[in-house]
């Protein structure tokens, strides 16, 4: 058996860029500690928190007001020569800081395997590896938390294996310098509680919410970007009875702004929340979704067979995970906003086109990711152990 003296050691890189990433840092590590592995979870830029809140603002200022610059940089940085951009980038500059730090972490904690939660932080492992600054019996693996790869994840080349949340992903990683042996289908890392069975009438009833009514939640990210207030104006013009739930997270703004929506007219089918602890809850309580377009609330929703109106100002990497999800029939995508009036009340009227589209979130992301990822890395511990 694996180190039967003492318990294994995994580290857990992530950064706060978004908050799926420490969502699936945290998800990770609360299952890796049920199955009896000590694990650890490291910001990569904990030590350097300018650096780290520049890369945060920066993405989220792109996001907020220069969506269309951010998607052409994107789009050219992506789909420029793999090799010729490996580690000879301006991309070395912005994970320098954190390699002492990190390189000190897993020196001291000593793990067995380190996970990378996000594409910087495989380039941190990547480079320290390449340094020979980290013991090469350290297995690496990285997550691709979205359904197609970054720009930049060429420079993560050096890692042992990269979990993949679709195999659609597989011809681009490919193209950014991967061996194919490196790649392996797992399926996103959502939290386990959205695969438990549950009572949709009863959840509601124990959330406050109406049970029997239709129910669509207004969600914007970790971050509350997106004005969420924008689509409650319009979704009070739908005709058919609904009721929704707006999930603003720690965007305090936007909730009061909805708060104003409410009172101005008079809406009394609407659960105005900030920041939501029991969000499994919240979610599965839905119907439909109208909500930008990262990966976990995505697969989140996909998990409970919740299809998703996606909204009209996503950024490009967002923008690539809806229209994987467009082309396989369980979500729409908005052009305008006034749009969501006319969708939603379609939806809720006709519920053969309803159910198939929630029958088409079936089978997109491979069920129980974690598990998935946990026994391929045992197997491969197991291997270690025999050498």
């Amino acid at each position: 058996s694996i180190k039967e003296d003492l318990p294994m050691k995994a580290l857990i890189l992530t950064m706060t860029c978004g908050e799926g990433h420490n969502s699936i840092a945290r998800t990770i590590s609360g299952f890796l500690t049920e199955k009896g592995v000590e694990s650890e979870i490291m910001d990569i830029y904990r030590g350097h928190k300018f650096s780290g809140a520049l890369n945060n603002k920066a993405y989220l200022f792109f996001c907020r007001h220069f969506p269309k610059l951010y998607e052409k940089l994107w789009l050219k940085v992506k789909y420029a020569d793999a090799d010729k951009r490996r580690y000879k980038n301006s991309f070395q500059a912005t994970i320098k800081c954190c390699l002492k730090d990190v390189e000190k972490e897993i020196a001291e904690f000593k793990p067995d395997f380190i996970i990378c939660t996000h594409c910087n932080a495989g380039a941190v492992v990547d480079r320290l590896r390449r340094e020979n600054r980290i013991d090469r019996n350290i297995t690496l693996y990285s997550f691709l938390t979205d359904f197609y790869p970054h720009p930049n994840w060429e420079d993560s080349v050096c890692v042992d294996y990269v979990f993949l949340s679709h195999i659609c992903a597989k011809q681009q990683m490919l193209d950014k310098g991967f061996r194919e042996e490196q790649l392996v289908e797992t399926g996103f890392p959502v939290n386990p509680a959205y695969y438990a069975e549950i009572d949709k009438r009863q959840l509601r009833l124990e959330q406050g919410f109406a049970p029997d009514m239709f129910t669509v939640l207004i969600s914007s990210g970790g971050f509350g970007i997106g004005r969420n207030e924008k689509v409650l104006k319009r979704l009070a013009a739908c005709k058919l009875p609904l009721q929704i739930i707006i999930a603003n997270s720690r965007n305090r703004k936007s909730l009061k702004k909805c708060g104003r929506v409410i009172k101005k007219y008079k809406m009394n089918n609407v659960h105005n929340f900030g920041f939501v602890k029991d969000i499994v809850s919240v979610i599965s309580s839905a119907d439909l979704s109208v909500s930008r377009g990262g990966c976990s609330f995505l697969c989140e929703t996909l998990t409970r067979q919740i299809p998703t109106i996606a909204r009209e100002d996503i950024i490009i990497n967002e923008s690539e995970n809806v229209d994987f999800l467009r082309a396989r029939g369980c979500c729409a995508r908005l052009k305008s906003i006034d749009e969501v009036t006319s969708i939603v009340d379609g939806l809720n009227g006709d519920r053969v086109k309803f159910d198939k589209m929630r029958a088409a979130c079936e089978g997109i992301i491979k069920p129980n990711a974690v598990e998935n990822m946990y026994r391929f890395i045992m197997a491969n511990e197991q291997k270690k152990v025999e050498k």
